[in-house]
């Protein structure tokens, strides 16, 4: 079964759903591409690849059927939230509903202030990467939005370079060893790994937390 996926800024693609299973994540602690499920393609609620472009977001939306489904009674779509933060791009957390979950609980506790990538990634899948002050939407596993963040500072910098400090805002650990030892591990298991590969390093702050409506 095939379904049309937001490329980039410009096109879109028909792919199906075996092809995303068999694609690795974008590779990034913090973004990783949505992988539609069946139910989803039943309901219409479709998962946006990654970082999406708003255009992108806006051709899921004009889609028939095409919305996020909010997940909770009083949780806004999709659409609603695209009209409330214009520009605002969506994402996801890890490679998986685990992670992706833990990570998305540190976000709402204060703990994690931060998060990065490698720049390569966003360059290869046509994405936009984070830019300070634009607002995005953190989503769960199954696509519905979950928190609103604002990008406060973006650096980029080789992997080796990421300090203490940055690496600590991310929230996941106690120590910048332990970083580095889950970070090095997350990119060797999604595409690879070397210490001088270039990293977009976000700083953002919560700006709401969709839950709480």
């Amino acid at each position: 079964m095939g379904f049309v996926a937001g490329v980039g800024e410009t096109r879109l693609t028909i792919v199906s759903v075996e092809t995303l299973q068999k694609r690795p994540p974008v590779g990034r602690v913090g973004r990783c591409p949505a992988v539609p499920s069946e139910d989803n393609l039943k309901t219409g609620a479709v998962p946006l690849t990654g970082r999406c472009s708003v255009t992108s977001a806006e051709r899921w939306l004009r889609r028939p059927g095409g919305a996020f489904k909010a997940s909770g009674k009083n949780m806004p779509n999709l659409k609603t939230l695209l009209a409330k933060y214009p520009g605002a791009t969506t994402f996801k957390f890890g490679d998986s509903d685990v992670m992706n979950a833990e990570l998305i609980a540190l976000v709402r506790a204060g703990k994690k202030r931060a998060t990065c990538g490698r720049a390569a990634d966003f360059e290869e899948d046509g994405e936009v990467p984070p830019l300070k002050g634009r607002r995005d939407i953190i989503t769960n596993w199954d696509g519905s939005p979950a928190v609103v963040i604002e990008t406060v500072s973006v650096e980029r910098m080789a992997f080796d370079d990421i300090d203490e400090g940055f690496a600590l805002a991310e929230g996941e650990n106690q120590t910048y060893e332990g970083w580095r030892r889950d970070h090095i591990a997350f990119f060797k298991r999604n595409g690879g790994w070397s210490g001088d590969m270039e990293m977009i390093c976000e700083r953002f702050r919560v700006v709401e937390d969709l839950t709480a409506n």
